[in-house]
């Protein structure tokens, strides 16, 4: 007659696999929050960053603000032309012509970093393809296909000039939840980017 199998000695292994496992994940979820908070959501990751939206940060439990550009156009003529965001970025959502915007200038709502983080940031960036940062620096330096892009853009919506440079200025406005109307406008910032030669 044949003994039965002790089911306690053979479950053993598997338990302590189980609670290895269990330990291993939770040390992860900690390593990945400290990182987190130290460094910024690596992207993709495990923990969704916060989309902006349309930009409403909110200054007190009773008022908002949202920073919004004005850019005016120079032409070769020396003429001027106030021109929108859907018009220069197209008809997509306002998150989208936000992203577009803070490509090309600094989002003052994004505190700058300096010094080891930022270094590690880079280095990320390098090791990582996917790894967006998720900070801004002081100032934007405008890409070359940017540039080339906008010019192609501004060239198309106004054929019969010669755009030379967009300046975009930067205002904080802020207003009381309960009436939207009674909004105070701050500037913050200027930047210009030139399409001609040599600039």
């Amino acid at each position: 007659m044949a003994r039965p199998i002790d089911s306690t000695i053979s479950d053993e292994p598997n338990r302590i696999a189980i609670r290895l496992l269990f330990v291993g994940f939770l040390l992860c979820a900690l390593v990945l929050v400290v990182v987190r908070e130290c460094f910024g959501e690596p992207y993709p990751g495990p923990f969704m960053p916060a989309f902006k939206g349309t930009g409403l940060q909110m200054e007190s439990p009773t008022e908002a603000s949202i920073i919004l550009p004005k850019m005016i156009i120079t032409f070769s003529d020396q003429t001027t032309a106030e021109i929108s965001q859907p018009s220069l970025f197209g008809y997509a959502t306002d998150s989208i012509h936000r992203s577009i915007l803070f490509m090309i200038v600094p989002d003052p709502q994004v505190e700058a970093e300096e010094g080891i983080k930022q270094k590690f940031r880079t280095w990320l960036s390098k090791v990582f393809p996917t790894y967006r940062v998720s900070k801004t620096l002081a100032s934007v330096t405008v890409q070359d296909d940017v540039r080339k892009y906008l010019h192609q853009r501004l060239t198309k919506l106004y054929p019969s000039k010669t755009p030379v440079s967009l300046t975009i200025y930067l205002y904080k406005n802020t207003f009381p939840l309960a009436d939207f109307h009674k909004m105070t406008s701050q500037f913050i910032s200027q930047s210009t980017i030139s399409f001609h030669e040599g600039a």
